[in-house]
């Protein structure tokens, strides 16, 4: 008799041979709303299986893009309810939209809303799957450099899907640093860098790291958050066809192109830590247009930072900086040499104190329900459910 471990390496290894055939893409095209949903739903089931190896996350994620992006659609499981804003206006606003502070239960949230200036135009459309997308991505990551994902809201008056997370009442990364003493930059720093590795592990390019894209949390640690243009790749791949960012934080080459990528992100990061070090956004005394020409055409970096130099390893952080700066995208360091490069400073991963509120928030068992396509029948012939301890099969360990 095989054991529950077992049964759930095998079913993984299953659904992702059987999701990676080439007739697969077709298949899901053809589901209906029903099975869609129901297929999203055992996807993110098995997403949420501890210690799953990358490539198969990789793969269940890409799928599960496709498939809340061809049925505008997400898991159930992370549609929340009961939200109560705190104020009547929201306290940040942006691009994007508006965030708003409240309440789910007993817990403080913060609720990012996207804008929509006409809900019956195509561009309703468009913002939709751009949060839905945001959602799925941000949904996979946990770790303590990450900010939580808590789950989607439905707005009421406007039919759209609002993205909750825990409030951050010390701010995003500059407001910090603006209003602290002596903030631990290289602590900040070292935050970062490990967030980002553990994104770039998943495959994922955030594609618009900066400084307000931070928040810092109640202990003082850096969390990354805003994944509205981030992409999951390929293990083989570094680039993407998705476009956006922030001018003075882009690679030379992004700036260029407009394609998003690994090497991209390297480039941006070391423009965070331009902010750690120097208390200001890269270029601030010029505009946009004058950085696309000392970035591009001149191949010009920002400077030393003023307080790098009150920093211990102000000269190893410097030069890891001007590498990450390098006009050549293939000469830069990956995420895993440059915590190489630091490796001279303890590196102990936080207590992630934030963990067990999202706990309280999304609940759920890994089950192989009976309303999988046909395609899927392999798997969807189980009728037993699988219990929620079954994700830390041996071979589902990395």
């Amino acid at each position: 008799m095989q054991s529950k471990d077992t049964e759930c390496d095998n079913m993984v290894k299953q659904v992702a041979t059987i999701l990676c055939k080439p007739k697969a893409y077709d298949q899901l095209s053809a589901l209906s709303k029903e099975e869609a949903q129901c297929t999203l739903d055992f996807l993110q089931d098995l997403l949420d299986i501890p210690y799953l190896p990358a490539p198969y996350k990789q793969t269940f994620l890409k799928v599960s893009l496709k498939l809340s992006r061809m049925h505008s659609c997400v898991p159930r499981c992370l549609t929340l309810s009961g939200f109560k804003k705190r104020e009547g206006y929201p306290f940040a606003q942006g691009h994007f939209g508006d965030v708003w502070r409240g309440w789910i239960g007993r817990i403080e949230v913060a609720v990012k809303q996207a804008r929509v200036f006409d809900i019956n135009h195509d561009n309703h459309n468009k913002v939709i799957q751009r949060v839905i997308r945001e959602a799925m991505i941000w949904r996979q990551c946990d770790h303590p450099n990450i900010l939580p994902f808590f789950g989607v809201f439905q707005d009421p008056i406007i039919p759209s899907y609002c993205l909750v997370s825990p409030f951050m009442a010390n701010g995003s990364l500059p407001r910090f640093l603006n209003n602290t003493k002596c903030p631990d930059r290289y602590k900040l720093a070292l935050d970062i860098t490990q967030g980002m590795l553990y994104l770039h592990r998943l495959g994922i390019i955030h594609g618009d790291l900066k400084g307000e894209n931070i928040l810092i949390t109640e202990d003082y640690r850096a969390v990354i958050t805003d994944f509205g243009i981030s992409c999951v790749m390929d293990v083989a791949l570094t680039s993407s066809s998705r476009t956006g960012g922030t001018i003075r934080w882009q690679a030379p080459e992004v700036l260029m192109s407009s394609q998003n990528s690994f090497p991209g992100d390297v480039y941006s990061l070391a423009c965070v830590y331009f902010e750690v070090f120097n208390e200001s956004i890269p270029w601030k005394d010029i505009n946009d247009g004058a950085v696309v020409l000392n970035v591009v055409i001149l191949r010009q970096h920002p400077p030393y930072p003023r307080f790098l130099e009150s920093t211990e390893l102000g000269g190893l952080w410097w030069r890891l900086m001007t590498r990450c700066w390098t006009a050549n995208a293939q000469d830069r360091p990956t995420l895993p040499t440059i915590m190489a490069i630091l490796h001279t400073r303890d590196q102990t991963s936080p207590e992630w104190g934030l963990r067990r509120l999202r706990g309280a928030l999304i609940q759920g068992e890994i089950r192989v329900p009976s309303g999988l396509p046909r395609f899927l029948s392999p798997v969807g012939s189980r009728t037993t459910p699988l219990v929620q301890d079954c994700g830390s099969a041996g071979a589902s360990r990395s």
